[in-house]
């Protein structure tokens, strides 16, 4: 085996945050695998993802797996499935050649799906070719039409007729070319499309990780006050009554102490949540945002009615109708003395101050 049938992944990752704000493009290549806080300090210091700019997206890739990588693939993912390659290579030098046949014949799984084909390696249905000893073969349909001679697969007494004095005129690599319609030709092993996969969800991810020998902490749980910084407090409001928040509850951002701007501070922490669950690992951004900001994804603008548009394809449902400062940092601002905002406008002026 050469170094060429070593499966290796790599990506450029760059910051779309900064490239739609300021049309400044930052970015990098990432040869995954790396640890969890290598990852994260990648995409803080190279990709220079901040509570500013918290997007990014997979503009470019290399691979010799045959996987399709696009622009919103996981790095998360793509990180646990290098590492699995990286694992099962140690022990089968062609688990790179078996994926790439797999993907041929099958529909891609995914970053995940092809870690559990990689982790079962050996149920993949590749089978090595077998030469005779010394046979110097110069491309995969003689080395297939060779195994299937050694193997009498198709004829039991063609070996017989190969050794003997008129074997020399036969066309080892033609006939191979022609038995192969059904399987797929690999360097060192063909592929039968006939026999079952393993299965694609067999192992989770932690499952994974950990026989990658990754990270396996579970992503950190969010804490809006985690996200207060100095001369900065924590304020509530309730929105409006559009049936999609029944029973007003009340919601929460983060705003600078004395501000009284109420959209730069809901888009302000709208970015720090995002940056906040990348950092962490989660993918549970649109959770968290619907859960302390009472924001959801919208696709048309007009279907936001009465709500306001906060930033990123994000959106309240309804105006806002109070907004009450409730806790500070360390700034010196009492929390037990809140301080109301007062609203100007109509209630269906949302944002409005």
């Amino acid at each position: 085996m050469s170094d060429d049938d070593r499966p290796y992944i790599s990506v450029y990752v760059g910051n779309i945050s900064m490239y739609d704000a300021d049309g400044e493009m930052r970015g990098g290549w990432l040869d995954p695998p790396v640890s969890d806080a290598g990852l994260q300090s990648f995409l803080r210091d190279v990709v220079g993802l901040n509570d500013q700019y918290g997007e990014y997206s997979i503009h470019d890739s290399e691979n010799n797996l045959g996987i399709r990588i696009g622009e919103n693939a996981s790095l998360d993912d793509l990180n646990l499935l290098a590492g699995v390659l990286g694992k099962a290579y140690e022990s089968d030098p062609l688990v790179a050649e078996k994926i790439r046949l797999a993907l041929d014949a099958n529909a891609d799984p995914g970053p995940l799906g092809v870690a559990n084909w990689a982790r079962q390696a050996d149920e993949i249905p590749y089978h090595a070719y077998d030469v005779p000893a010394g046979m110097e073969c110069g491309s995969p349909e003689e080395r297939y039409g060779y195994s299937l001679i050694e193997e009498g697969a198709v004829d039991p007494d063609l070996k017989a007729v190969l050794d003997g004095p008129y074997g020399g005129y036969f066309d080892v690599e033609a006939w191979g070319r022609d038995c192969a319609n059904d399987v797929y030709l690999g360097e060192n092993g063909y592929y039968d499309p006939q026999e079952s996969m393993p299965d694609a969800d067999l192992y989770d991810r932690r499952e994974l990780a950990e026989y990658a020998g990754l990270d396996t902490d579970e992503a950190r749980p969010f804490s809006l006050e985690s996200l207060v910084g100095e001369n900065e407090s924590i304020a509530e409001y309730t929105l409006a009554d559009t049936g999609t928040n029944w029973g007003s509850p009340r919601y929460r951002c983060v705003i600078a102490d004395g501000s009284t701007d109420i959209a730069a501070a809901l888009e302000d922490t709208l970015g720090r949540i995002i940056a906040d669950r990348a950092d962490a690992g989660a993918d549970d951004a649109d959770e968290v945002i619907r859960e302390t900001m009472g924001a959801e994804r919208f696709d048309d603008a007009s279907d936001i009615g009465s709500g306001s548009i906060i930033d990123r394809g994000y959106a309240l449902p309804g105006a806002i109708t109070s907004f009450n400062r409730v806790a500070s940092s360390p700034s010196g601002v009492d929390p037990a003395d809140p301080m109301s905002i007062a609203m100007t406008g109509s209630p269906a002026s949302g944002l409005a101050l």
